[in-house]
């Protein structure tokens, strides 16, 4: 009787084991949940990836992982009833942003950061501040804080670095089209990480750097970055560039903008940079603003304003003297007046060049000449030949009489005057090479024949504050002479599409 007994509760207990365990199969504890915001640099485009990834109380990766890809122009994403139980997250974008300066969207993926308590919110947006804070909180939470705690140290910790106070407003609800006080400072930080960037690798390593100097001790103390980045703010206060921003953010789709430029300006006004003011002890003098050796990394004291220069100055360099150093030609056709300088050739002879672009109208020209006033015209090729348009296409004897030499297989071989005026020509490559050996290590040489020339910003010229005529030694007579002749057949190895700019050489 024992024995049936403890066989019979022996059954019972098994059975109310596989009882429960048939229970918890068919009720899973896991909930569905649905998460959605905004990811930006400028807004992320169609196609950009956006992860989820589960964290623990320590801020480890539980395993759980879910994706959506964008598939709108406003960085909009969903994560539509994904089964996560976990509190915390990390939210990643990954792909191509709108620039809010250029309008343009970029060559090249960019990838962020956020992490968010899910258990406050389930709209969470993804921008710079959240990848500036991203990597601060998970320190803080290893070495002993709180999920929350951490969080608000580092984002205040962030706002500091920048000058900005914070207003306890958690950066996963920001957003660059919205208009807060918030979302101002969040527009004018993207702005700061963007503007004195040349790609996206500038970018990228720029967040990194930043995000790095703030991981250990929630101090950003780079100051050639900081340094670098206040100066840039500080140009970028010409005329022109606000708006230029405000039309972009518009044509993102937002309704109001956030009054980011004050903060833009108290980041610039606290700069302790080395320049000194721009005015008559400093008229014409270069400051170098980054390190890097690009075109755009200078700038020049101009009539009280420090503005944008391409020439061929470097920070250092003395002003170039230009008394008495041109010389002057007068167009007969127009009476336009061009300035000329004599080059000293390596062999001992002198070429002389114009130092300005051709500015001629072709009369009955259609309009379609790109010309900005005091700067130089842009022609087609065949206005530069001077022939009709279309006379690449054409085979007939006006293209062995105007363009080949007597032995109808080189073209240019004589000086050919095209639209040059009476005495002058459109130079010959070796001249563009002789002309580009003799003065490679003279800079005042190529500063005067360029001769710079230098204007407001204005919503059509991006946010460079000077126009530069460069003499490109890779083009001249390279982009004309582009025939190969032989017998009745012809063909041309570059021909080029652009509009051309020309500067004569005297015969």
């Amino acid at each position: 009787m024992s024995k049936k007994l403890n066989c019979i509760f022996t059954l019972l207990a098994v059975g109310s084991i596989l009882t429960a365990c048939s229970q918890t199969g068919s009720e899973p504890t896991e909930s569905t949940r649905t998460i959605s915001g905004t990811s930006q640099k400028g807004p992320f485009v169609n196609g950009t990836e956006v992860t989820l990834y589960g964290m623990d109380e320590k801020l480890y990766q539980t395993g759980s992982h879910f994706s959506t890809t964008i598939d709108n122009n406003q960085g909009k994403y969903t994560l539509k009833k994904i089964p996560l139980d976990e509190r915390y997250a990390w939210l990643n974008a990954n792909g191509y942003y709108i620039n809010e300066i250029t309008g343009d969207t970029s060559k090249w993926k960019l990838s962020l950061n956020g992490l968010v308590d899910l258990q406050k919110t389930d709209q969470v947006n993804i921008n710079v501040l959240t990848h500036l804070s991203f990597d601060r909180i998970r320190y803080l939470v290893k070495a002993g804080k709180s999920i929350d705690e951490a969080k608000r140290q580092a984002e205040k910790e962030v706002m500091d670095a920048f000058g900005f106070a914070n207003e306890q407003e958690s950066f996963e609800q920001l957003d660059i089209l919205n208009d807060n006080e918030g979302d101002a400072k969040l527009l004018a930080i993207s702005l700061l990480m963007l503007t004195s960037a040349a790609d996206i690798g500038d970018i990228t390593d720029r967040l990194a750097s930043v995000a790095m100097d703030l991981e250990t001790d929630g101090v950003w103390d780079d100051s050639a970055m900081i340094d670098q980045m206040k100066r840039y703010a500080a140009l970028h206060k010409e005329k022109g560039l606000y708006e230029r921003i405000r039309h972009n953010l518009y044509g993102m789709g937002a309704i109001r903008i956030p009054d980011f430029q004050k903060y833009l300006d108290q980041f610039a006004g606290s700069s302790d940079s080395t320049w000194e003011d721009c005015d008559a002890q400093t008229q014409d003098v270069v400051r170098r603003i980054t390190p890097l050796k690009k075109a755009d990394d200078r700038v020049i004291c101009r009539d009280g304003v420090w503005k944008y220069y391409s020439g061929q100055r470097d920070e250092g360099d003395a002003p170039v003297d230009t008394a008495g150093r041109y010389g002057t030609l007068i167009d007969e056709r127009d009476g336009h007046v061009y300035k000329t300088l004599d080059v000293r050739l390596k062999e001992g002879a002198t070429a002389t060049w114009m130092a300005d672009l051709l500015e001629y109208e072709i009369p009955g020209d259609t309009g379609d000449v790109y010309r900005i006033p005091g700067v130089g015209r842009h022609y087609t090729y065949c206005q530069v030949v001077n022939l009709p348009v279309g006379c690449f296409d054409s085979k007939g004897p006006e293209i062995s009489e105007r363009l080949l030499d007597v032995n109808d297989h080189v073209l240019f071989q004589r000086n050919f005057q095209g639209i040059c005026p009476d005495g002058w020509h459109i130079p010959q490559s070796y001249e563009w090479e002789k002309l580009a050996e003799s003065i490679k290590d003279d800079y005042q040489a190529r500063e005067l024949l360029v001769y710079p020339q230098y204007r407001e910003t204005d919503a059509d010229s991006s946010f460079a504050g000077s126009y530069f005529i460069g003499i490109e030694y890779s083009y001249g007579l390279d982009e004309y002479n582009v025939w190969n002749v032989n017998g009745d057949n012809y063909s041309y190895d570059y021909l080029p599409t652009a509009d051309l700019g020309l500067r004569c050489v005297k015969d």
